[in-house]
């Protein structure tokens, strides 16, 4: 269903663009870079932060999944709208539908 669904190809084709627009550019260090590129890096800190916070514990039973992962998903509901606030006004109507 996914893998068939509009929602993909969108996806996809934002994520080849890009990485289109970023071949053959130098790397700009995290201090020279624009303030929503910033913002971006520091909700991307954030979440990958929380993924080590709700690791799967070794040996436990995982017949239908982690149940680390249900802990990390309401981590991630309750902390994604702050996210996206702290990315500034362009992403305030997003941040509202997931509040």
């Amino acid at each position: 269903k996914w893998k068939a669904s509009a929602a993909r190809r969108e996806v996809v084709a934002f994520v080849t663009r890009l990485n289109n627009s970023c071949v053959n550019k130098p790397n700009l260090s995290i201090d020279a870079a624009p303030l929503q590129i910033r913002k971006l890096m520091d909700a991307l800190r954030a979440i990958a932060k929380g993924c080590d916070q709700y690791l799967p514990t070794p040996g436990e039973a995982r017949r239908y999944g982690s149940p680390m992962f249900r802990d990390w998903h309401a981590w991630l509901v309750t902390t994604a709208p702050g996210l996206l606030a702290s990315l500034g006004s362009d992403s305030a109507e997003l941040a509202a539908r997931l509040a």
